[in-house]
């Protein structure tokens, strides 16, 4: 069983409702991928992001879909969100996922889990620690700024081609450390 360590009432509030026109794709190999709303799978609150691809490579979601959000997350040290993946290609995931990336105004934090963590039909929550530490692994470029994220990166990659995958409850929260 994944382990979460407890999230406190300070978090933000969540990316991911019916806001799905805020956000932006992405595949490395020019697949089709897209975002909608959706309402078919619920973890937190009203709505879900839908994330849909052809691709078969590094592929994911951004929010917002141009850089631009200007949030601080100075007072926060992780990123909390639910996922609930579907994959029915023969082979499955591949590697380290999902893979997070915070884009801020003076660089970015990459932080892959340490094992491969997406699992197939069932809703997994993930804490992600700013600083990494026990199953998340912490890479910068430039000098990232909390105060200043411009963008949040969910990566993620299969064997084969296509998959999907529901999110909610993405938001930026304080966790009590492992």
């Amino acid at each position: 069983m994944l382990r979460v360590a407890p999230v406190s009432d300070a978090r933000s509030e969540d990316f991911a409702e019916a806001n799905a026109a805020q956000w932006g794709t992405f595949a490395s190999d020019a697949a089709t991928a897209s975002v909608t709303n959706s309402t078919a799978r619920l973890k937190d609150r009203t709505a879900s992001i839908l994330f849909t691809t052809a691709s078969g490579f590094d592929t994911g979601v951004k929010s917002p879909a141009n850089p631009s959000l200007d949030f601080d997350a100075s007072a926060f040290n992780s990123l909390v969100l639910w996922e609930y993946p579907v994959n029915t290609t023969p082979v499955g995931w591949q590697d380290l996922q999902p893979i997070v990336v915070i884009r801020t105004t003076g660089g970015t934090i990459t932080l892959p889990p340490d094992s491969p963590l997406t699992g197939y039909s069932v809703w997994q929550q993930y804490n992600v620690p700013f600083d990494g530490g026990v199953r998340w692994t912490r890479t910068t470029s430039g000098t990232p700024d909390l105060r200043h994220v411009t963008q949040i990166e969910i990566h993620h990659d299969t064997w084969d081609a296509g998959f999907r995958i529901w999110l909610d409850g993405i938001r930026f929260a304080v966790s009590a450390p492992y």
